[in-house]
């Protein structure tokens, strides 16, 4: 089956598992869970043998989509590499490096209204790369510049060389370290600051106007934009891509509910298929998936309720695993999924006592699928209803959200609360909210092999920035 034969439907989710396969896998900032994640490797054998199910048709088209297009290069566009300092911060201070983009034939005397890019989770570089030619930012930042904004962008203090060849941070696990990203304190705190920090940088730059600023964040970076816009005054429009309304643990059970029909749609193919050896992996891999997912749902609430009920405290020195812990191989297990909810107090820490659980928690906290108590602490602690209308209410300036309906990663029972709370709000200059129908999580046409950002959002983002 071609990529140009797939039925409308199988096409149309094509963008959807695209962002899936991204981003279920790196929610976290940790890469171990990308590199490890069997469902990657999954999915390429499913493209191997060209299968003629609509779920692996949307894979197939998800190869095609990877393999297409590459970025076209920008006519008349300037990229000058620059870095600040992120200033004091709980993981550790550290340069950021970014870039700052403008037209070519800008002026030299008339001011550029500023604009500060907020990456979304994972350890992202500057351009949201995903690989194909997918770059968010990329395409952003370019459209943007070409009509005459100066926009910065930058690499998450997550992102390593190991990520990224372009990314320079180092990650470090020792107290105290210098010039290094500290990962046991990672967290959302850090981000805001980092931005906060980009906008104050942008600010020194010659030809920036000093008012005005537009700050953009894209999913995760859609909770820590509202609260840079509340702390500094510069800033006079806020815009979301893609963001949710709700607390982090709601969102990992929804995507995961969400989600669930495509494993096991994705199972029955496989049992149905002769007896192999690579049928045999399939099913315990998908099974394993389930099974995540199963964990996900029953227990990612209850993990995060252990630092709202005051269980565990943010400076213990343990890590929650709410999405379970997949195991790829090579372990003497009772089963391939670990919920952690399932072993004594249901945390992961140094003092546990059972060994077996010992082990699931140190494989998981080494993967990435379970994080540090603060990692969860900072993040819950910014996206409860009450902190996200406190934050909103400092909020005067003009507001542009997007959203899609067809969100695999936050969908409408997540983004809806967000919009309704800031519908109850009468504190802004101007809110508009777009909902729109058939675009990815990653800003991207379902049903298209282009992947640059829909017009969907470059158009109406370059409307309203202009009439500021």
């Amino acid at each position: 089956m071609a990529f140009g034969a797939l039925d409308s439907f199988s096409r149309g989710l094509l963008g959807l598992i695209i962002a899936w396969l991204r981003v279920v896998c790196c929610w976290m900032d940790w890469w171990g869970v990308c590199v490890h994640s069997r469902l990657l490797r999954f999915a390429a054998g499913w493209v191997k043998q060209a299968l003629m199910l609509p779920l692996a048709a949307i894979i197939l088209a998800v190869a095609a989509t990877a393999a297409g297009q590459a970025m076209p290069p920008p006519a008349g566009i300037i990229f000058q590499n620059v870095n600040f300092t992120s200033g004091p911060a709980l993981s550790g201070e550290i340069t950021l490096y970014g870039t700052l983009v403008t037209a070519a034939n800008a002026s030299a005397t008339t001011p550029m209204p500023g604009v500060v890019m907020v990456a979304g989770s994972g350890p992202n570089d500057r351009w949201e790369t995903l690989g194909g030619g997918m770059a968010p930012f990329w395409y952003i930042s370019t459209n943007l510049a070409a009509r005459g904004f100066a926009v910065l962008v930058y690499d998450k203090r997550s992102c390593t060389a190991g990520v990224h060849a372009e990314c320079r941070n180092v990650i470090c696990t020792t107290p105290g370290a210098t010039g290094c990203v500290n990962v046991t304190m990672l967290g959302v705190t850090d981000f805001t600051s980092d931005a906060v920090q980009a906008v104050k940088f942008l600010l020194t730059v010659a030809n920036v106007k000093q008012q005005n600023v537009t700050i953009i964040g894209h999913s995760q970076g859609c909770d820590i934009v509202p609260i840079v816009a509340s702390r500094v005054s510069q800033i006079g429009n806020v815009v979301l891509l893609a963001g949710a309304g709700v607390p982090v643990d709601q969102i990992l059970r929804d995507q995961m509910q969400t989600q669930l029909p495509l494993y096991q749609q994705a199972l029955a193919y496989w049992e149905q298929q002769p007896v192999s050896a690579q049928r045999n992996a399939e099913i315990n891999a998908i099974n394993g998936t389930i099974q995540g997912a199963d964990c996900t749902i029953d227990y990612a609430v209850q993990q995060l309720n252990l630092l709202r009920n005051g269980i565990v405290k943010p400076t213990d020195v343990a890590v929650i695993c709410p999405s379970g812990v997949f195991w790829s191989g090579g372990y003497n297990i009772p089963s391939n999924v670990y919920c952690p909810a399932a072993c004594g107090n249901g945390i992961c820490s140094l003092n546990q006592v059972d060994a077996q659980c010992k082990l699931n928690c140190h494989y998981g906290a080494a993967v990435g699928a379970c994080q540090p108590v603060q990692f969860y602490w900072q993040w819950l602690e910014i996206s409860e209803p009450d902190a996200r209308l406190a934050t909103w209410k400092e909020i005067t300036g003009r507001v542009l959200i997007f959203n899609s309906w067809q969100d695999l990663l936050v969908t409408p029972a997540t983004f809806a609360p967000l919009h309704k709370m800031l519908q109850s709000l009468n504190n802004f200059e101007l809110l508009q909210i777009n909902t729109m129908h058939n675009v990815t999580h990653d800003l991207t046409d379902i049903g298209s092999s282009y992947p640059g950002v829909t017009s969907k959002i470059i158009d109406p983002l370059d409307e309203f920035l202009q009439s500021v």
